[in-house]
């Protein structure tokens, strides 16, 4: 019978493949080349790759001006907050309370105040007489005892 190792002659001679011969005979005519395996989503077009770029791109862009807007409502969030709280405490502070009425037969006459050196001087000699009092009352107390004791 028909031998499958031969060639078929189904057209004319190719200079470029087998020497000038005939192609070789292809068993299964169905199969693809290994390029050709790889499923169909694999092979895109140029314009198919920039719009999927182009869509990653405004998912990033959307995803950033989202980002910002939820910041910026909870900064004012913060600052309404922080007004509140201020407008609490203003208010607590700014109950009136009662003062003394001012002494009007004895009117006040602020004194200037007096140098720091003087001032220093004015409490040494009031210590100096705090101590001179203390000895006093030290002597009197001992020269009592000693009368309550003879």
């Amino acid at each position: 019978l028909f031998n499958q190792s031969s060639t078929i002659n189904t057209g004319p001679k190719s200079p470029v493949r087998n020497g000038g011969g005939s192609p070789p005979y292809k068993k299964n005519t169905t199969e693809r080349s290994q390029r050709h395996e790889q499923p169909l989503s694999y092979c895109r077009l140029h314009t198919e790759e920039r719009a999927i770029r182009r869509a990653g791109y405004n998912y990033q862009v959307a995803s950033k001006i989202n980002t910002q807007e939820i910041i910026r409502r909870f900064e004012e969030k913060l600052a309404q907050l922080m007004e509140e709280r201020e407008i609490k405490l203003m208010r607590k502070e700014m109950v009136p309370k009662a003062q003394l009425m001012p002494a009007f037969d004895k009117p006040f006459h602020p004194q200037r105040q007096l140098p720091i050196i003087i001032w220093a001087h004015i409490m040494t000699l009031r210590i100096i007489e705090l101590v001179s009092r203390i000895k006093l009352e030290i002597n009197n107390w001992f020269n009592k005892s000693s009368l309550i004791i003879c």
